[in-house]
């Protein structure tokens, strides 16, 4: 039988030749060198979470899912994701230039790589003066200009501040470009086709490029872009943004301006990311103390879960669709 409760998981810390140090005082982190990524609720053949409290702790988050996912996504939901604890959740830093590369959606990952596909958002945790992206085309790409620096022509950048979100479907061309530190919510999928790389090379030899299979996936989607954050919910004390719902999961912003207690049900299974502040979590007079990094995932038809702060705290809500 499974016992609910919020499940908080271990972080994998993912060195990358594009990494910084953000991170290290983010998570309090040492002896680690150009954090890239930290990965966290992974489930796939190479990479799972190991859960860090409760009566599951020391359990691989794959190994729970395939016990009891049923329970935590609930019948309908699980119907849908049968395989793979759905969703993914990555803190990402880019001192350098990410790769500009494309993401396959389901119907060609599945076929062809046994995976789901790449749809994500990234949330802007810190961005320095004239950082950016790349997301999405402004004109037909021409096959020539694929796997150089021409191919920065044929894309529109975006400049980014601190807290504003981007969505990026599968099929659309983009890239976190050096200075931002970000949180992605995704697919539970790694695959990412690279179709340039700004001619860098580790220990002399280039990345690997997948122009072939990008070729085959890169899509135009109208909805990619920046996201316009539209008020859900209101009070002196917080207000709460709805940032933009898609085919696998509705995000929600909450910002607590001062103090704040207050009960919630999650009908759907979701992840609580905690942005900046402290929160304590009450769920039957456990208490769970968050800070800003940690996420929670809080399965379906949870109820009476109270969440109290005495100072500003920021928290991103993600429901699992």
């Amino acid at each position: 039988m499974f016992i609910p409760y919020p499940i908080m998981v271990k972080p994998i810390i993912k060195e990358k030749v594009w990494g910084g140090n953000f991170f290290e005082k983010f998570f309090n982190i040492k002896n680690k060198k150009n954090i890239g990524e930290i990965w966290l609720f992974a489930d796939q053949k190479i990479e799972s979470s190991v859960i860090k409290n409760g009566v599951y702790k020391g359990k691989k988050l794959s190994e729970i899912y395939k016990k009891f996912g049923k329970e935590m996504l609930g019948q309908t939901l699980f119907s849908k994701y049968k395989k793979n604890f759905p969703v993914l959740i990555k803190f990402i830093e880019a001192k350098e230039n990410l790769s500009i590369q494309v993401h396959p959606d389901d119907k060609y990952a599945f076929k062809n790589e046994n995976s789901p596909g790449k749809t994500e958002v990234w949330y802007i945790i810190n961005s320095y003066k004239n950082s950016g992206i790349f997301l999405g085309l402004k004109e037909k790409l021409k096959i020539k200009s694929f796997t150089n620096s021409r191919i920065l022509k044929y894309l529109k950048k975006y400049k980014t501040k601190q807290y504003e979100c981007f969505y990026i479907p599968a099929g659309t061309i983009h890239t976190l470009l050096k200075g931002n530190a970000i949180l992605e919510i995704q697919q539970n999928s790694d695959i990412t086709y690279r179709i340039y790389d700004w001619g860098r090379t580790i220990n002399g030899k280039a990345r690997q490029l997948h122009i072939y299979k990008a070729l085959k996936v890169i899509k135009d989607n109208k909805m990619a872009g920046k996201i316009r954050k539209k008020i859900y919910e209101k009070d002196d004390n917080y207000k709460i943004n709805h940032l933009i719902s898609c085919k696998y999961f509705n995000l929600y912003e909450t910002i607590i301006e001062k103090k704040l207690e207050k009960c919630y049900t999650f009908k759907r299974p979701s992840l609580l990311t905690i942005i900046y502040g402290k929160l304590t979590m009450i769920y039957k007079n456990k208490i769970y103390k968050l800070k800003k990094g940690d996420v929670v995932f809080l399965p379906a038809n949870i109820s009476d879960v109270i969440l109290k702060t005495k100072l500003k705290a920021r928290f991103v809500l993600t429901e699992i669709k």
